[in-house]
């Protein structure tokens, strides 16, 4: 009959390479696992493939998300700023890259005074005409332009004009970690036609629990600043609590409708 033995000291000599063999396979499966990822912070922490964007979120308590498209000029961010600071309300800036830095004290001054910090993408073009990498690139671009500027790294965008059907929009966006944020309410503060009576009314004939609100920062939509007071009023009348988008989704699920 034969007899196994152990070498206990062949054993103890070995144990050494053993252990760096098996943590450089563990090294090397993780990385061709993530061979995929685009390697941003933001791609790290992917979000759920979504179904479609997120237009208000479904919750029956009176809250809702006061949101800012901002793309260039100063003239209109700084006295929205300057309104929201003396209320002490906080919302949602949705940032192009490009914006990110040309008006560095801008952006600066959004993160700082505690709003939150989104993307509005780096070229102005519709995501749905472009190719799943070029979304992606474009996408991430912004990123690094935002991150620069602000010292946040943002995980919600809104698609430039609001493009996010067709295509790889939505795989694009959530494979870097992105949430596609719509609205559901448009202040139509953009229509050049538009009293600023006129855009606080069509927020407040439209807003409802859980609503995602659309006005714009830019220097385009010059009579923002002065409907704005009239938005805040009338909301906090109506019983309305404002929050960043972030802090909505607590409240329930993104949904379209």
């Amino acid at each position: 009959m034969r007899v196994w033995t152990i070498n206990l000291y062949k054993w103890k000599r070995r144990l050494p390479f053993m252990m760096a063999f098996l943590a450089a396979a563990v090294v090397l499966s993780v990385a061709v696992i993530r061979t995929g990822d685009v390697t941003t912070t933001a791609a790290e922490n992917a979000v759920k493939q979504q179904q479609a964007a997120y237009y208000q979120v479904k919750t029956d308590e009176k809250v809702v998300a006061l949101t800012f498209d901002w793309s260039y000029g100063t003239k209109v961010a700084q006295p929205v700023l300057d309104i929201l600071k003396e209320r002490n309300i906080k919302c949602t800036f949705f940032i192009s890259g490009p914006a990110a830095l040309k008006y560095p004290e801008i952006s600066k001054r959004i993160a700082e005074e505690g709003h939150e910090v989104a993307s509005h993408g780096h070229e102005h073009v519709d995501f749905n005409k472009l190719p799943k990498e070029k979304i992606k690139e474009n996408i991430l671009n912004a990123h690094k332009n935002i991150k620069e500027a602000t010292g946040k790294e943002p995980n919600f965008i809104r698609c430039p004009n609001g493009a996010w059907k067709g295509g790889d929009v939505l795989k694009a966006a959530n494979e870097v970690g992105y949430t596609v944020i719509q609205w559901d309410t448009d202040s139509l503060d953009w229509f050049k036609d538009r009293t600023p009576e006129q855009i606080a009314q069509q927020v407040l004939k439209n807003v409802h629990p859980g609503d995602i609100i659309l006005m714009h920062a830019s220097d385009v939509t010059d009579r923002t600043p002065k409907a704005l007071p009239m938005v805040l009023e009338g909301l906090e009348k109506q019983g309305y609590k404002i929050v960043t988008v972030s802090e909505l989704l607590k409240y329930g699920p993104g949904t379209t409708d």
